[in-house]
């Protein structure tokens, strides 16, 4: 048998768990419709578009590109970055 009572949580204790399940809810969401749009991107000819653009346009980084795209369409804060190439240390002989 349990010993010990229960206190009832707080406003703000609930305000956090709401919070939580939203941010949850936002993952979750994001998982489910990854797919539906990998697929729909992968049927249109957005990647014959960038390869044909990159071809085109020597000497541009596809990072520039992008950028270039997400202002043209409209898409507002879109930040893109890249991270260097992640190098493994060397085995020890």
């Amino acid at each position: 048998m349990a010993t010990g009572t229960r206190t009832a949580k707080t406003a703000d204790e609930l305000k956090k768990e709401v919070i939580l399940a939203e941010q949850k809810l936002i993952n979750l969401k994001k998982r489910a419709f990854a797919g539906e749009v990998n697929e729909l991107i992968k049927n249109s000819s957005i990647k014959a578009e960038f390869d044909k653009i990159m071809k085109d346009a020597k000497g541009v980084t596809d990072i520039a590109i992008l950028e270039a795209i997400g202002a043209i369409v409209g898409i507002k804060r879109l930040v893109i970055s890249q991270s260097p190439k992640a190098t493994r240390k060397p085995k020890a002989k």
